[in-house]
């Protein structure tokens, strides 16, 4: 791996395992950190406990197809979406970019252009470290680009919560105990139209800096950034 390429979270989703092993094989040996799945459930545990940047996702998976897995990915997940089918047709293919890939790679894989869509999906997921700042006292989050924000009492105890644990998974649970609300699905579709508000507050403040909040499956939220 070159110091222009960077170490990826990868998952591979295919139920053949010695496709899936040689996948894992291959993507290990440029550094990569791989870990494989064998259906849509297994996935969902992996994502719950490793997360990724990137899914590789074989289309004909026993239970939940790789277009569905797809779709539902684009809700909940910003990771790089690489779908590994031996349909080569057109069709096929627009029909796998529409569902939310960003590459569509026919089997037999060619070694070389799945690293080549794995290194292009990585410049894109993980993006060069930016380092944010929370002033608790004050309930001010400061962005790379050293822009204050204000934030409601809400919103601060949200980043607080995940700011405390960076990189880790803090749970929907968790961060309804410590907003003070009962963990039903009414007090989950307030943290939802929170952590919307949130982010479009640091939009409006600073375009230029994403808030690094990410969903992680059913699970619940991480702060992917470096906070100091």
């Amino acid at each position: 791996m070159s110091d222009s390429e960077q170490k990826l979270k990868i998952l591979i989703v295919e139920d053949d395992e010695l496709l899936r092993t040689a996948l894992q094989k291959i993507l290990a040996h440029f550094g990569h950190d791989v870990r494989g799945a064998g259906d849509s459930s297994d996935m969902d545990s992996a994502l719950a406990d490793y997360g990724a940047d990137v899914v590789l996702l074989d289309i004909n998976l026993p239970g939940e197809d790789g277009l569905f897995i797809t779709q539902r990915l684009r809700q909940t997940s910003s990771c790089g979406i690489i779908m590994l089918t031996g349909r080569g047709q057109l069709h096929d293919k627009l029909e796998g970019y529409r569902s939310g890939a960003d590459f569509y790679l026919v089997k037999p894989i060619d070694p070389e252009e799945l690293l080549a869509a794995v290194t292009s999906l990585g410049r894109r997921v993980v993006p060069p470290v930016a380092i944010w700042r929370f002033d608790t006292v004050r309930s001010v989050l400061i962005s790379p680009r050293n822009i204050s924000i204000q934030l409601t009492f809400q919103q601060a105890v949200i980043v607080e919560m995940l700011t405390s644990k960076t990189g880790e998974i803090v749970t929907r649970s968790e961060l309804l105990d410590a907003l003070g609300h009962p963990d039903d699905e009414y007090a989950r579709q307030r943290l939802e139209t929170q952590l919307s508000r949130l982010r479009a507050r640091v939009r409006a403040a600073d375009p230029e800096s994403e808030l690094p909040i990410r969903a992680r499956q059913s699970s619940g939220y991480s702060f992917l950034a470096v906070v100091i």
